[in-house]
């Protein structure tokens, strides 16, 4: 008698946790995150990772002391080829590119735009002539639209830095990769 009742009440339990969980389902977005304001502004990653901190160390004359760095770099740009963006859109520059769905498209971003650092001209990216690559991306933000257009600076608080180039556009980011609007509706 008392193994039939512990029987019902875990029975009851089990079922009354699945209708919760089952309740609390449906009540999330499947393409887009419900609470969003944990992240009001985006994050910045660069390419290649640094095998320390933000430090990189290689020797031009030495491939070796590089190729982690090309190697991670060409790994990097392989999405952004012709053949893997061919089913993407050709998107109009300067603007936002809104979309009201229900089918949303994502922008090509032509290698090209990188000019010396798109590895096309070159490579090795550089590291051979002392001029190395680095690449920085921008995380993903769901809805975001900038004020203004978006723009990635380099500088140093040692003046021993040379000259920094910073492509495309003096390191200006298109409007017309914002909003993104998740990657299930991409």
């Amino acid at each position: 008698l008392i193994l039939l009742f512990y029987l019902v009440f875990y029975g009851f339990l089990a079922a009354l946790f699945t209708f919760t969980m089952w309740a609390m389902l449906q009540t999330l977005n499947d393409e887009v995150p419900k609470y969003r304001d944990q992240i009001p502004s985006p994050g910045l990653m660069v390419f290649p990772k640094p095998r320390t901190a933000l430090e990189y160390t290689f020797s031009e004359s030495d491939l070796n002391s590089y190729l982690r760095y090309i190697e991670d770099l060409h790994y990097f740009l392989q999405p952004y080829s012709l053949e893997e963006q061919k089913n993407l859109t050709n998107c109009p520059d300067g603007a936002l590119f809104e979309q009201k769905g229900p089918v949303y498209v994502a922008c090509q971003f032509p290698v090209f735009l990188l000019q010396e650092c798109s590895g096309m001209n070159d490579p090795e990216f550089g590291y051979s002539k002392g001029q190395p690559c680095i690449l920085v991306k921008m995380n993903r933000i769901i809805g975001l639209k900038p004020e203004g257009n978006p723009m990635i600076d380099c500088s140093s608080k040692d003046q021993s830095i040379a000259n920094v180039s910073t492509y495309p556009n003096n390191g200006i980011i298109d409007l017309k990769y914002f909003p993104y609007y998740g990657k299930k509706l991409h």
